[in-house]
């Protein structure tokens, strides 16, 4: 697990930087980097050729980014241009840059932000890590639990900040910037859409190719870095085009799950490796290794981890770095930007909806479901696309009174969640609906997928990047016209990637998911697992006792739709208790030690320009 750590403070600090920094580096075998002043510390884990360190003259930048990447040219773009260095680096990237000298700190992470990072403002300095096992170890660190986050994971499947009081994490293209005892948090970068510029297929598939060009010609470790197949073109088209001509296949890793809806043999992954001829390794991931698997997931996640596909990218990853191989390429990210992202196929009739007349609507259409008995549809029609997302789940604010222990309930702000998605929604620049759900793809479900991969990837050692999500494709995807963005094979980039595959791949393969509610009826330790996890969350007063009383109750012969998913929401909710034991629960008193001081309040509610906040 790759990362770094460290602080700025006004007073040398008492606990040392190769401490703080254990948890960030127990699965490298690098040595741990680090460096320190009179008031700063950090300290950074990983590969040599994704990590780099500068200090020099009371300037310290620590760097985790791609391949490649030199803090020396971050460090000169800090003197020379000051906050606006955070706009130097493209890829995946966190850094921090302390400078005694001008007693200023800036933290920053890239555009979708890959690389978490997270802070606490604490007495007259600033903590932060890219590991919050890393952060709660220094003695300042608050250690109680935030009711606020825990109610947006159950809400959302994701926390989406940090889930310790006191502590933030930056959002994708954000930055925070400390300077006089004043912690400014800032949006470097966010998608700008640009909807009346001619933008062409042709336009699209040179993007693509692009972006390949410029993953291919990257610095690599040895040996060169696999593919993550999942047999969707995506990943399909990196495996086809990122072997320079003449060279030797790519190697690619897959997962199937015994008993799932695709057998080994019909595996799409399998069978676009075979047409790729592909040097192509494949892991049966079976009921006993789901249950070895969740406990080290929760042990390892920063917070609850809301998204199943963790355990299918760990075994993937373990399967590469069997092989040697220690950085993985996946084609994520590409159908979230061009609008074939699983929100925008959600939303998409509902947007069709909102483009019809408002009398047709209003006086026809709503009354008519109403007489059908159609009420939670129209309902449903008259919402935003932010309530929509919010109340799909079972915790909404319609229910919390319901689904949420009183006392639990009392702490929290149960409008939270849907006010944070809809200042996501409004602040998007762009008119159209369309590109206001890819802007909400790209700031709130891509980074909860995202984590989750990475999550599994970090437990195996493995690096993973994501070619498709380069500055080039973005842009390209911010200009095409609205009306090409859907996900049939006749948008642009679906023509544009199927044109890089053989032509036997002109196919779309459903996507391999845990088949969590067949091994819950089937396997006697998957069952006993996750419902010995929903008892024993019964006990912390967080989710109301009848809810989980009737998962508990529910018939295995026929579950409802929803259920699989729930049940892992909470068990993964559980079993992060239990790995954190040692630590304050919601609604007690902190520690001594734990409580903000005189920094100013970081400002996080109205994300600004760079040119206004810094």
């Amino acid at each position: 697990m790759s990362g770094l750590c460290g602080w700025f403070a006004a007073q040398p600090c008492a606990i040392a930087i190769e401490r703080m920094a254990a948890p960030i580096g127990r699965f490298e075998r690098t040595p741990l980097k680090s460096a320190a002043t009179g008031r700063a510390a950090v300290a950074l884990s990983g590969s040599i050729d994704c990590t780099s360190l500068f200090h020099e003259d009371g300037l310290i930048v620590a760097l985790w980014g791609s391949h490649g990447q030199q803090a020396s040219v971050l460090a000169q773009r800090w003197r020379s241009h000051g906050t606006h260095a955070c706009a130097a680096l493209a890829g995946c990237f966190a850094f921090a840059i302390l400078d005694e000298r001008a007693g200023a700190v800036l933290l920053c992470v890239d555009r979708f932000a890959t690389r978490p990072l997270y802070f606490h403002a604490c007495g007259a300095g600033l903590l932060f890590s890219t590991s919050q096992d890393a952060l709660l170890r220094h003695p300042l660190a608050g250690r109680i639990a935030s009711a606020q986050s825990l109610y947006a994971y159950l809400a959302l499947g994701a926390m989406g900040s940090s889930a310790w009081e006191g502590q933030q994490q930056l959002g994708p293209g954000e930055c925070l910037h400390l300077r006089d005892g004043r912690a400014v948090r800032a949006t470097w970068w966010r998608m700008q859409f640009h909807e009346h510029v001619e933008t062409s297929r042709q336009d699209v598939a040179a993007a693509l190719r692009a972006a390949v060009r410029q993953a291919r010609d990257e610095p690599q470790p040895q040996p060169q870095p696999g593919v993550m197949l999942s047999g969707g073109a995506g990943s399909a088209a990196l495996a086809a085009q990122l072997p320079a001509p003449g060279a030797a296949p790519v190697s690619t890793f897959s997962v199937v799950y015994a008993n799932g809806p695709h057998a080994p043999a019909s595996n799409p992954a399998r069978h676009a490796a075979r047409m790729l001829a592909s040097r192509h390794r494949e892991q049966i991931v079976r009921p006993a290794d789901l249950v070895d698997a969740i406990p080290k997931l929760a042990a390892l996640s920063d917070g609850p981890c809301g998204d199943a596909s963790a355990v299918g990218h760990y075994y993937c990853a373990s399967l590469a770095r069997a092989e040697g191989v220690l950085r993985l390429v996946s084609g994520a990210g590409v159908r979230a930007l061009f609008g074939g992202g699983a929100l925008s196929v959600q939303q998409r009739r509902w947007v069709r909806y909102a483009a019809l007349p408002a009398p047709l609507r209003e006086l026809v259409l709503e009354p008519l479901l109403v007489r059908l008995h159609a009420r939670t549809l129209a309902g449903q029609a008259r919402r935003d696309v932010p309530a929509r997302v919010v109340r799909a789940g079972l915790f909404n604010p319609d229910n919390a009174a319901q689904t949420l222990d009183p006392d639990f309930l009392d702490q929290v702000d149960a409008g939270a969640p849907l006010a944070a998605l809809r200042r996501l929604w409004w602040g998007a620049q762009c008119r159209s609906d369309t590109n206001r759900i890819i802007a909400l793809d790209v700031r709130y479900c891509l980074p909860m997928r995202m984590a989750a991969s990475q999550l599994g990837c970090a437990l195996a050692g493995v690096d993973l990047a994501y070619p498709w999500l380069s500055e080039t494709v973005v842009d390209c995807a911010a200009h095409l016209d609205p009306r090409l963005k859907h996900a049939g094979r006749r948008a642009p980039h679906a023509r544009a990637l199927r044109a890089m595959l053989p032509a036997p791949l002109a196919w779309r393969a459903p996507a391999v998911t845990l088949p969590l509610a067949a091994w819950l009826q089937a396997d006697r330790d998957v069952r006993a697992l996750a419902f010995d996890s929903l008892h024993d969350l019964r006990r912390r007063r967080i989710v109301a006792a009848g809810v989980i009383d009737g998962l508990l109750s529910t018939s295995m012969a026929a579950p409802g739709p929803g259920f699989a998913a729930l049940v892992w929401r909470l068990m993964m909710l559980e079993l992060w208790f239990v790995h954190r034991a040692p630590h304050v629960l919601p609604g007690t008193s902190a520690p001594a030690g734990a409580q903000a001081g005189s920094l100013a309040p970081c400002r996080a509610d109205e994300p600004v320009s760079v040119g206004q906040a810094l």
